[in-house]
């Protein structure tokens, strides 16, 4: 929306508006109004008598009640008239200015123009041109022209112009000297910095310029781009650059420095700035020190979406602030900024020494000595004010300079002020954490009197070269306030390094006792060093808080302090943030519970106590915090959002969203609220509405990255993948550095059997990013599937190289083992995952998918049932424990745990497949069915659930049903590999037998690397007595796995029909070699032994069963029988009574009567 001033309605005050706005534009103040009403004015309403030769025309039209049309014609004329008039002008017109209120109009300005001549300029200024010229000199004249709008000037907010520019520039010599020195001094205030900037002086640094331009233009209207990078590395200098450079691309910029002392009245002045700059909508606000004030910088970058939606912000600060304001919760981002990598400040070698050369020049060093200065020089871990004053050290040293660092600058100029003489300690303590000392508390401190008092300020104020600064400000009743800190917080460091005798909280006791605590001014400078939660949060703190904290509200002054009740309440936080700082969330919440106490109506200690709580897990208690906060003020809009978060992490997703909609009705264009909204209607399965609500988000926002990587995952459940690519790729039109649209994209390919197109995806993001670890995961993932483990293994060792607790990696590293049959080694990443996590479930459940590969079936039960114990509504585990008690036939107990599995989640698909197997196994046929029919209904293009209701059918017979579920099964996917394998079975049964050779052979030509098929097929060939055939199809298969079992039996039945009796042995004595326990191949081989009259089938069997590993189980049944038949052909009774001893309970029915007939 754009707000523009109104026209004026009185023709004398829009006249006396156009003249003040002439004097300025052409600095003539002999510019006046020409005569009066009634008298003839020769075409003017004003003129300049001397300097300027400028007339001017002003035409006060209401626009309510003529269409633009006429207005336009009106003027026309009016224009060509008026211009006539002034030839009975005395002195000569050069320029004629013809003014209105109707809008900028092409067709008048063309006018205006074809009205000029060599001799004479004439020129149309419209509504809007008046309008944009009277905001460049908004402080002057809107008080008197728009005294409504609350706009003026604030410390530390300026407008960036092409002429302030211009007027910054420096001719003058020694004054280009002196403000080059008083820069590489490190004198980080503003002006001094923007005229740097503007003379040139500054060594532009081209690699972060061309970053910061590149995401400029990529980023979305009402977006915002941090620049971070260490203290002292020139991010200031960088931001004033970007800002007098861009004024070309900008119709207007803005420069704030939140270190600047605000009130906010002053937020609200730069507020109205913006809505009413006449180029909303091509606006940039660059924003200093953000962190210096958190709280106006949430007001502001909370409205600017509301009065335009093309306003780009630009942020410069620390990077570990930066990082500290994300983690504390306190970084606000406007749409979506998080997804976004920020501008970092990195200085090459090359930058560093052009930057230095610069600073060697200005001192006027030898070569000799630059070169004995390179190792600093050069160093890029040290920033640039560090280096610098290291420099100057050295150069003091070796008394090469006579340099006086500003502490002793300090010292010498309060010589004869011996009360302040130690007083830099006092202003380098506060703004070591970016605070400014309130002068009166430094004097109180001090010891001084008025006179001293007015002795220092003479001295510092307004200094080019100080070595402290010193600030002014006047409160809303005019009351003066004067503050003082050091050039930069980088000095504050430097100089108690260089003073470690300094105990700096003993000085900071000093200035509490010296503190009126009922001065508003006095505590909020304590409030601004120990509200800063960033300040707990930082490596190394520069005080101990705790210390401080508890002599401030335990110590002599504690009542004191509870006069200023802002102060006594942060205390409380900050002792909260102390506690969490050291991982004491328990020690933390009992801090604020106190407090809340103390202070029941607190929103900020509320509201820090729900997050501990939600870090906690305790929801039930962070909902109550929040509902009563909302008790308190319904419309914190935080409180909403955060509830909802906790909602949905209780699955109480309704409350969530009506939480939610609640946010939406009070303010209706919060796009934070839309994209959780469309996040639970994708949990609660409603896609479209979630599709809808993102929608409507990017209708309000179209540059928006979030919401459409959230569109992007609905419309992939949807299978919707084309879409979906095309979202992603709008959304990387915008940002082409993104990395998360990359990996959902890369993901979409893969769904798509696009692999290799997923890999150059994947690869891109590692140019971007070298060390995302997403990234490398899918890659590995991608590798997997083509079968190129070994790459695989690579990129995942190099992610641990990386970050060598990272779990995912270890987790695929080992699932990659496993296809390798590298058991030990899998097992050994997983435990080594385990103990840097114990509680991680899904290492357990691979895990236990090993130790069932190794038949370990009681240790896979143990892990199991420990993540049980973990997480009992885990699924997954209750799923895999099913299948080992499948494993041992306990198949009561599977059933058991996976109806716990459905009534902890009835829409799953997995566990009733299951359930269906066990049905099937007990020969409950119908409920298998029905099961399985249950499951098609929750999703209809499910392919496995088909797959075993085909095998039922067979079971009961049912031929042709199964058919017509298989032919179903691939009109959704024709490439399903077991849906043919089935079919052809199927096929054989209905003795159709050419058909199943048709469909086997189809499935082959999909993927000629099948086994199954080319099994199914040698049947197929036995049946048709095409032996020769069967045995080349089986070789094959063992010619791509050699390990197999199944075509070894096969080809051993083969080898029997051809009467090859001894091959058939040798082949399954392979078998047995690979495989020592398996019941099939023993029984084929018992086959044939018996065929050859050979006894040594006793022992062998014997030796057989005694194996540690072996297990009797269904399908021990066949090879029991062949043995019971061998020892009643070779007459050997003992040995059938040692195997029924051992076994004779487990023999089916069929074992058990033939036992009984011949040995009892």
């Amino acid at each position: 929306m754009i707000y523009q001033l109104s026209p004026l309605l009185d023709e004398y005050v829009f006249e006396k508006l156009v003249r003040d706005i002439l004097r300025r534009v052409y600095d003539d103040p002999g510019i006046e109004c020409f005569g009066r009403k009634g008298q003839s004015q020769y075409g003017i309403d004003g003129f300049s008598s001397e300097k300027s030769g400028v007339t001017f025309q002003c035409k006060l039209k209401d626009t309510r009640f003529r269409d633009d049309g006429s207005l336009r014609d009106i003027l026309s004329v009016e224009m060509e008239n008026e211009l006539v008039k002034t030839q009975g002008l005395q002195s000569k017109v050069t320029r004629f200015i013809f003014a209105s209120t109707f809008k900028n109009d092409s067709h008048l300005q063309q006018k205006a123009q074809s009205l000029s001549r060599d001799t004479l300029t004439v020129e149309y200024w419209g509504w809007d041109t008046i309008t944009e010229k009277l905001w460049r000199y908004r402080d002057e004249l809107l008080p008197t022209y728009y005294p409504d709008i609350p706009a003026k000037s604030v410390p530390g907010f300026r407008e960036i112009t092409s002429e302030n520019i211009t007027d910054a520039y420096l001719i003058d010599g020694d004054e280009r000297k002196e403000l080059a020195l008083d820069y590489y001094r490190i004198n980080d205030r503003d002006d001094v910095v923007f005229k740097v900037v503007c003379n040139g002086m500054d060594v532009r640094n081209d690699i972060v310029m061309q970053d910061a331009f590149h995401k400029l233009e990529n980023l979305p209207g009402c977006g915002s781009l941090w620049i971070v990078g260490n203290g002292g590395c020139g991010k200031t200098t960088i931001l004033n650059r970007l800002a007098v450079e861009l004024v070309q691309s900008y119709k207007q910029v803005y420069l704030l420095d939140l270190e600047a002392q605000l009130e906010r009245v002053d937020i609200e002045h730069i507020l109205n700035y913006i809505k009413f700059t006449p180029n909303i909508d091509s606006c940039l606000l660059c924003i200093d020190n953000p962190a210096a004030n958190e709280d106006a910088l949430k007001v502001i970058l909370r409205h600017i979406p509301e009065l335009s939606k093309n306003i780009r912000v630009l942020l410069a600060e620390r990077g570990h602030r930066y990082h500290s304001m994300k983690q504390s919760g306190c970084l606000t981002f406007i749409h979506g900024e998080e997804e976004r990598e920020p501008v970092v400040v990195r200085n090459s070698r090359n930058q560093r020494r052009l930057v230095y050369s610069r600073l060697f020049k200005l001192l006027g060093l030898s070569e000799n000595l630059i070169s004995e200065l390179g190792e600093i020089v050069l160093n890029e871990s040290i920033v640039y004010v560090n280096a610098t004053y290291r420099i100057l050290l050295e150069l003091k040293k070796k008394r090469l300079i006579d340099y006086d660092f500003d502490w002793d600058d300090y010292r010498k100029s309060t010589h004869d002020l011996p009360a302040f003489r130690d007083g830099y300690r006092y202003i380098a303590l506060f703004y070591l954490m970016g605070v400014k000392s309130p002068f009166e508390v430094f004097a109180r401190v001090s010891g001084a009197d008025e006179p001293q008092k007015r002795a220092f300020l003479s001295k510092f104020r307004g200094l080019q070269q100080e070595s402290i600064i010193v600030t002014e400000w006047r409160d809303d009743l005019y009351k003066k306030h004067i503050f003082l800190r050091t050039k930069h917080e980088i000095i504050s460091e430097i100089y108690f390094l260089e003073h470690p005798e300094i105990n700096k909280n003993e000085l900071m006791v000093e200035w509490f006792e010296n503190t009126y605590f009922d001065d508003i001014v006095e505590s909020q400078a304590l409030v601004n060093v120990f509200g800063a939660k960033k300040n707990y949060f930082t490596a190394e703190a520069y005080l101990d808080f705790e210390y401080l904290i508890n002599f401030l509200l335990k110590g002599h002054i504690a009542e004191e302090v509870k006069k200023f009740r802002k102060l006594f309440e942060t205390l409380h936080l900050a002792h909260s943030w102390t506690l969490l700082s050291h991982g004491n969330d328990d020690g933390a919440a009992e801090v604020l519970l106190s407090a809340l106490n103390l202070m029941p109506n607190n929103l900020h200690t509320r509201t820090e106590l729900a997050k501990i709580y939600q870090r906690q897990d305790k929801l039930e208690e962070a909902e109550v915090v929040l509902k009563k906060l909302l008790d308190i003020d319904k419309n914190n809009l935080m409180a909403r959002t955060e509830l909802a978060k906790i909602y949905q992490r209780q699955d109480k997703l309704e409350e969530a969203e009506v939480v939610l909609k609640k946010l939406l009705d009070i303010d209706k264009n919060n796009l934070m609220a839309r994209t959780e909204l469309a996040k639970i209607y994708q949990r609660q399965d409603k896609l479209e509405e979630a599709e809808v609500v993102l929608k409507e988000s990017l209708a309000i926002d179209s540059k928006q990255l979030h919401p459409r990587t959230e569109l992007a995952k609905i419309y992939q459940r949807q299978d919707k993948l084309e879409e979906a690519e095309v979202v992603l790729k709008e959304s990387l039109a915008i940002d082409s550095k993104q990395l998360h649209p990359r990996t959902e994209l890369a993901k979409i390919y893969q769904r798509q059997d696009k692999l290799e197109e997923a890999e150059v995806v994947l690869k891109e993001i590692l140019d971007i990013s070298p060390k995302d670890l997403n990234s490398r995961t899918e890659l590995a993932k991608i590798y997997q599937r083509q079968d190129k483990l070994e790459e695989a293994e690579v990129v995942l060792k190099e992610i641990l190289d990386i970050s060598p607790k990272d779990l995912n990696s270890r987790t695929e590293l080992a699932k990659i083992y496993q296809r390798q049959d590298k058991l030990e080694e899998a097992e050994v990443v997983l435990k080594k995952l385990l103990d840097i996590d114990k509680n991680n479930l899904m290492a357990r459940t691979e895990l236990a998918k090993i130790y069932q590969r190794q038949d370990k079936l009681e240790e896979a039960e143990v892990v199991l049932q420990e993540i049980l114990d973990i997480s009992p509504k885990d699924l997954n585990s209750r799923t895999e424990l099913a299948k080992i008690y499948q494993r041992q036939d306990k198949l009561e107990e599977a059933e058991v745990v996976l109806k716990e599995s459905l009534a902890i989640d009835s829409k799953q698909l997995h566990p009733r497949t299951e359930l269906a197997k066990i049905y099937q196994r007990q020969d409950k046929l119908e409920e298998a069915e029905v099961v399985l029919k249950e499951s098609l209904a929750i999703d209809s293009k499910q392919l496995h659930p088909r797959t075993e209701l085909a095998k039922i059918y067979q079971r009961q017979d049912k031929l042709e049903e199964a058919e017509v579920v298989l032919k179903k099964l691939l009109d959704i996917d024709k490439n399903n590999l077991m849906a043919r394998t089935e079919l052809a079975k199927i096929y054989q049964r209905q003795d159709k037998l050419e058909e199943a050779e048709v469909v086997l052979k189809e499935s082959l030509a999909i993927d000629s690397k099948q086994l199954h098929p080319r099994t199914e097929l040698a049947k197929i060939y036995q049946r048709q007595d095409k032996l020769e055939e069967a045995e080349v199809v089986l070789k094959e298969s063992l010619a791509i796995d050699s390990k197999q079992l199944h075509p070894r039996t096969e080809l051993a039945k083969i080898y029997q029909r051809q009467d090859k009796l001894e091959e058939a042995e040798v082949v399954l004595k392979e078998s047995l070699a690979i495989d020592p326990i398996n019941s099939y191949a023993m029984s084929e081989l018992l086959g044939v032994l018996r065929k050859q009259k050979k006894v040594e089938f006793s022992s062998r069997f014997l030796k057989f069963i005694c194996q540690p590993q072996y297990r009797f189980g269904h399908h021990s049944q066949a090879s029991v029988f062949r043995f019971l038949l061998c020892c009643r052909d070779f007459h050997m009774k003992t040995e059938a009574e040692i195997v029924f001893d051992r076994f004779g309970k487990k023999f089916d029915a069929k074992n058990r009567t033939f036992y009984e007939q011949n040995f009892i």
